[in-house]
């Protein structure tokens, strides 16, 4: 299933909650006030995400249910890389939307935090944590980086990286 040239990972097979459409809602909900499961499943049951792939059959059709179950399983099932790589398509299409016949250079806006982080699984391996002068901590710090199109106000890279 293609979404405006965005097609699914490959290995993937269709569902109800296929990979562009949970994408889609991921960012769809992020951006509302109620950012719950519930609200995405109700958009989604009254015809919300149909427009988005003509072809197909409706997804207010193929939901029975009001439970969230399904929309948060397929939310865990999608390949990171994957949504890597569409956000860093949508990026590049929202920057080539601000660009005339004469663009100026690309100004571009850093901004940078850090993230806590439980010691849990094999997260010690990649974020260590944070040492002082006298103790180590308990909480594996990372620092986070994140680069900002001034135009246009889309994030066009991000980076996260051990606290050391």
């Amino acid at each position: 299933m293609t979404l405006e040239g965005i097609k699914g990972p490959q290995g993937t097979y269709e569902r109800v909650w296929f990979c562009v459409i949970t994408l889609w809602y991921l960012i769809w909900q992020s951006l509302q006030p109620h950012h719950t499961l519930e609200a995405v499943v109700s958009d989604a049951r009254r015809g919300g995400a149909d427009r988005l792939c003509p072809k197909a059959k409706p997804l207010s059709k193929g939901i029975q249910s009001r439970a969230t179950t399904a929309y948060s399983n397929a939310r865990q099932s999608l390949p990171l890389e994957w949504v890597r790589a569409c956000f860093l398509k949508l990026a590049a299409r929202l920057a080539a939307l601000g660009q005339g016949p004469n663009p100026p250079l690309p100004i571009e806006l850093l901004d940078g935090s850090t993230k806590r982080f439980r010691p849990y699984g094999d997260i010690v391996q990649q974020f260590p944590p944070h040492r002082t002068c006298r103790k180590q901590s308990y909480w594996c710090v990372a620092r986070v980086l994140v680069s900002f199109c001034a135009a246009s106000g889309v994030a066009t890279a991000a980076l996260m990286a051990p606290f050391m």
